[in-house]
């Protein structure tokens, strides 16, 4: 079951449309921003996973506007003053008044996968499970501060995605969750080197949340000198706090219309990936706005049309983020563990005369338990 899946309509050859993102939806109840639902047949039709709306009364975007062409003045956006070209940059509030929420049953969908296969964080694992305390530094830029979000807007009822996860990851534990958000809107790692000793000096973080790039590839940076950035950005945490361990995010991509902003965002996670080690791994966020932008329109997972999410795109970071802290649970304790079982093996090699000359026979002889088997 689906709730408060984000829908935009927008007009293209005289249909206006939205999409539903996961498998065989059914039971669809849509409702506006202000908790008002719409009628199927009267306001709406659904085929597939496209949603026609039939009320023009509702609000939806034209053909066109978009891409920032033919705007009406009344349309409130931002493009004149942040300099974007090839997309509507648009007021987040404004934004938000376009929405409508669906909720409804679906068939199990398979989306890319967020968590690492080499998660392993063990020191932030036993801090949960031993200390029942954790203290996490958010380090990252506006996504990491839920930029455009109903949280971020002064909404009730809503909360930081970062929050939400670590909420619901403290009773998994049963464990106290600190979280300092470090995070400076507008920024990238160029920035985020220097920033380290101000940022990190004397607060002896367990596990630091490394989250940029979006602000980055703007500005033309490769994929080999953002991952050297994060690399370094590491080693100096390290060096304030020796034990501290590492999820590295992946930025979601920006709309592809504005090719000021989208470059090599997407191509950033393979560097991270090489960063993974014990103590550090990486969270892509990057393949599953990929998958997103497969099935809806760019404006219907953001909050603004150019590159923060919206709040049904902050809801994967949440749900990611406690999968990660789920995962490392499972790994850990249902890893099989024959260490206290076989401490000191030994090894001999014993030939047996009665097999052919170039053939030899052996066994394993090993202490389990102080006794010789």
């Amino acid at each position: 079951h689906i709730d408060n899946e984000i829908l935009v309509f927008a007009e293209e050859d005289g249909i206006i449309s939205a999409h539903l993102a996961f498998h065989a939806p059914r039971n669809v109840i849509l409702e506006d921003r202000a908790g008002n639902r719409l009628t199927e047949g009267k306001d709406y039709i659904i085929s597939g996973n496209s949603v026609e709306l039939l009320n023009r009364e509702l609000p939806y975007y034209r053909e066109g506007w978009l891409q920032n062409r033919n705007v009406p003045e009344e349309l409130p956006s931002e493009n004149l003053r942040y300099k974007i070209e090839g997309c509507l940059l648009v007021d987040p509030v404004y934004m938000r008044g376009t929405q409508f929420l669906a909720s409804y049953d679906c068939e199990e969908t398979e989306i890319p996968r967020s968590v690492s296969d080499k998660l392993c964080l063990p020191l932030t694992y036993q801090k949960l499970k031993d200390n029942k305390r954790l203290k996490i530094a958010l380090f990252g830029d506006s996504i990491s501060n839920a930029a455009n979000s109903s949280w971020q807007m002064g909404f009730e009822g809503y909360e930081h995605w970062c929050v939400q996860a670590l909420r619901e990851a403290e009773k998994l534990y049963g464990a106290r969750i600190e979280l300092l958000n470090v995070s400076r809107s507008g920024y990238g790692t160029e920035w985020a080197k220097e920033a380290v000793a101000e940022k990190f000096s004397g607060q002896n973080v367990d596990l630091a949340i490394i989250a940029f790039g979006m602000n980055d590839a703007p500005e033309g940076m490769s994929v080999e000198v953002f991952t050297r950035n994060v690399s370094e950005i590491i080693e100096k945490i390290k060096a304030l706090s020796g034990d501290t361990e590492f999820i590295l995010i992946a930025t979601p991509v920006p709309n592809k219309e504005c090719t000021y902003v989208y470059k090599e965002q997407e191509h950033y996670i393979r560097g991270l990936r090489t960063l993974e080690n014990e103590g550090v791994t990486v969270l892509d966020m990057t393949s599953v706005f990929l998958w997103l932008l497969q099935r809806k329109r760019y404006c219907e997972i953001s909050g603004n049309n150019l590159n923060h999410p919206n709040d049904f795109g902050y809801a994967f970071y949440t749900d990611a983020l406690l999968e990660l802290f789920t995962r490392l649970k499972q790994k850990t304790e249902h890893r099989l563990d024959w260490s206290e079982y076989f401490k000191i093996p030994e090894f001999e090699k014993a030939d047996f005369p009665e097999l052919p000359g170039n053939l030899q026979g052996g066994y394993l002889r090993t202490v389990v338990n102080g006794k010789q088997r």
